[in-house]
């Protein structure tokens, strides 16, 4: 009978490794968390005198206009692929969810809206 060579076998990993994961996990969390802070602050600068519930009352309407706008451009551009460039049909009301007055786009209220300038 023949011998069979065994193959070399990494050890098992260390203790100490398996610890040093656990620490690099830790101070992820804690960088997470200081992100977090640093994050929730800038909301707070930007959010300025106005309370947190009044302040949802400005952004989500504004959020829901913008990814409005957003879907509109998505099928805009679907439509013109599918119609190698029409723009005519890519215009149809069929090709969109919602309807955008022309001149109600996001891009045309950022364009007609003057820049505010912040002292402070």
């Amino acid at each position: 009978m023949q011998e069979q060579e065994i193959p070399d076998m990494e050890p098992a990993e260390p203790q100490n490794k398996k610890r040093g994961k656990a620490a690099k996990d830790a101070e992820e969390i804690g960088s997470s968390k200081e992100l977090y802070n640093f994050l929730y602050e800038a909301c707070n600068i930007l959010r300025g005198p106005v309370s947190q519930d009044a302040f949802k009352e400005y952004i989500t309407p504004l959020l829901y206009f913008k990814r409005i706008s957003d879907v509109y451009d998505e099928e805009t551009q679907a439509a013109l692929e599918l119609s190698d460039g029409d723009e005519e049909f890519a215009a149809l009301p069929e090709q969109h969810r919602f309807v955008i007055t022309e001149g109600c786009h996001w891009d045309d209220v950022r364009q007609r809206t003057p820049k505010i300038e912040l002292y402070g």
